[in-house]
């Protein structure tokens, strides 16, 4: 249920900064972090989240 109203979610912030966004090259502000969003929810369990989870680099 969940991870269903976080796709769909995914896909309204999608459609929204295809129509509003000034930087449309820009993660947080523009259609890349949206577009990133859904690719990650198509397979949540290897997402991290940087600086917190480990990423599987080697030592």
């Amino acid at each position: 249920m969940w991870l269903a109203r976080a796709k769909l979610l995914a896909r309204s912030a999608e459609s929204k900064a295809l129509e509003t966004s000034l930087r449309p090259d820009s993660l947080y502000k523009g259609e890349v972090g949206p577009a990133l969003l859904l690719c990650e929810l198509d397979s949540p369990d290897p997402v991290t989240m940087p600086l917190y989870d480990s990423e599987g680099w080697p030592a």
